[in-house]
């Protein structure tokens, strides 16, 4: 169980990592046409390189894990917290996707709206694992 404990944490750390870096070079530049199509681009590729694969990870080997673990309540948080993530960042995905095409499209006006929502929903994803981090520190006496 501790290999999937550590490829549990390292993944999950990953992915907290990406989501961090995606929230400070999303406010880089001045909104120009050149500064969109390389926001766009850039965390679409992080998305698709390194977070999707960080997050499908947590995902799976937390399953594991909550099949063999007990279930405290900061179990539960924890894995509650961690589904919400996940799914969250699912939706994240599609609107970064879309948010590209839009990019692509030359079309401002819908990049922004789509920009605006995706940093909502980003902001949630961010909540729930700094949640389910919390609830982790408890489980190893950090908290």
């Amino acid at each position: 169980m501790s290999s999937v404990v550590f490829l549990h944490i390292v993944a999950a750390l990953i992915w907290f990592g990406c989501v961090l870096t995606e929230m400070v070079f999303e406010r880089v530049g001045d909104g120009s046409e050149t500064i969109r199509q390389f926001i766009s681009e850039a965390h679409w590729r992080i998305d698709l390189y390194v977070e999707i694969p960080a997050f499908v990870v947590v995902l799976f080997s937390g399953g594991h894990l909550a099949g063999v673990l007990s279930w405290t309540p900061a179990v539960v948080v924890m894995i509650v917290a961690g589904l919400i993530a996940v799914g969250v960042n699912v939706y994240c995905v599609v609107l970064v996707r879309r948010r590209l095409a839009a990019a692509q499209a030359n079309d401002s006006s819908l990049w922004f709206e789509i920009d605006h929502s995706q940093h909502r929903w980003g902001a949630v994803v961010l909540v729930a694992q700094l949640v389910a981090l919390a609830a982790a520190a408890t489980m190893f006496g950090a908290g």
